[in-house]
């Protein structure tokens, strides 16, 4: 039969086990939130990038465009 003071450390320790883990679910949770709040920002920024690079692209095929039709109606 256990000592009492070992029923209390056994109690203590589970205690302690117990808010452990309370606290790394916490934690786990709190960096959850801050890794996909970083992923949406990170999206926002790929899609303004993807749109300022078709304009830019879109820019060079009109200009190459216009240059060759310079170029056709100078040497016909």
């Amino acid at each position: 039969m256990p000592i009492n003071g070992q029923e209390s450390l056994k109690e203590f320790i589970r205690i302690e086990n117990s808010n452990l883990r309370n606290e790394i679910k916490l934690l786990i949770a709190e960096m959850n939130k801050d890794i996909s709040g970083k992923i949406g920002e990170l999206e926002v920024h790929m899609v303004t990038f993807q749109k300022d690079m078709l304009i830019k692209i879109f820019g060079i095929i009109v200009g190459t465009v216009g240059i060759a039709v310079t170029i056709l109606k100078l040497f016909p």
